[in-house]
């Protein structure tokens, strides 16, 4: 009898304090988070033929590289000729499957912007492309008196592991865009460029 009072105070004794271990106050562990990879961009508007000149990967956006003269460096140094001036030393970056004929307008800036353009005769859509410093969203339109004659908008315009462009739908080559305009946040740093694609016979 002795034994089995014994046995049953031992059982509340640890019974007691497992229960009262249970009641310490829990600590979740703490989780370091390195960054955030961001989506890639959404694809370009409906309203024309995509140009993709090489595969996306979801990938930070670059920093000035030891080569002046990479893909990378023409993204994150908008100031030193940008993406116009890497395309204008590789034009074989440019779609296979587009005519691209000549540049337009190239140039950089930081914000958004409103500009004139004047394209060659017979020109009858525009190739365009945008390589921003860092992920920001944006949207680039080529315009007749007010009206768009294309468009490209994502998520993003900072570098993706390629070099990504838009061809507009065909216009009327008698009445061609004679405005560009570019939509960004007033700090987004970028440079781009414009191409004329020659109407077709």
């Amino acid at each position: 009898m002795n034994n089995r009072r014994r046995a049953v105070g031992v059982l509340v004794v640890g019974l007691t304090a497992l229960f009262s271990g249970c009641t310490q106050p829990i600590t979740p562990p703490v989780i370091s988070a390195g960054p955030l990879q961001p989506s890639p961009p959404a694809a370009g508007a409906p309203d024309g033929l995509g140009a993709q000149t090489a595969t996306p990967s979801p990938t930070a956006s670059p920093s000035p590289t030891t080569d002046p003269d990479s893909l990378e460096a023409a993204f994150a140094s908008p100031e030193t000729g940008g993406i116009g001036g890497f395309l204008k030393r590789h034009r074989d970056w440019l779609p296979a499957t587009v005519n691209v004929g000549d540049e337009v307008l190239s140039g950089a800036s930081s914000g958004s912007v409103d500009l004139a353009v004047r394209v060659p005769a017979n020109t009858g859509r525009i190739y365009m492309s945008i390589a921003c410093t860092a992920p920001a969203s944006y949207r680039m339109e080529v315009l007749r008196d007010g009206t768009s004659l294309g468009a490209s908008w994502a998520d993003s315009c900072g570098y993706w592991g390629g070099l990504h462009g838009y061809t507009t739908a065909a216009f009327d080559p008698a009445n061609p865009p004679n405005r560009l305009k570019i939509t960004v946040d007033s700090n987004t740093k970028y440079s781009f460029v414009l191409y004329a694609v020659p109407a077709q016979p």
